[in-house]
């Protein structure tokens, strides 16, 4: 749960960064820059919540697999 509320806060703030730059009536080239910005803040955002997901699924395999280690060892 924690973890898709930092997701959309990300998700969020890239929105919001993008409407305020659109708000000034930009030319058509510094809208296309704002478009890839915003592309780029999102993806950030989506990448940080999978390395996340991932960090945490290898950690749990390592140290759960060093427990059970331990467990034959005692």
């Amino acid at each position: 749960m924690e973890k898709e509320k930092q997701l959309d806060k990300d998700l969020k703030k890239a929105e919001l960064k993008k409407d305020a730059a659109l708000a000034e009536d930009p030319s058509v080239l510094k809208q296309i820059k704002i478009g890839l910005n915003y592309r780029k803040d999102q993806g950030l955002a989506v990448l940080k919540d999978k390395s996340k997901k991932l960090l945490s699924k290898g950690k749990n395999k390592v140290y759960g697999q060093i427990d059970l280690l331990k467990n034959k060892i005692d």
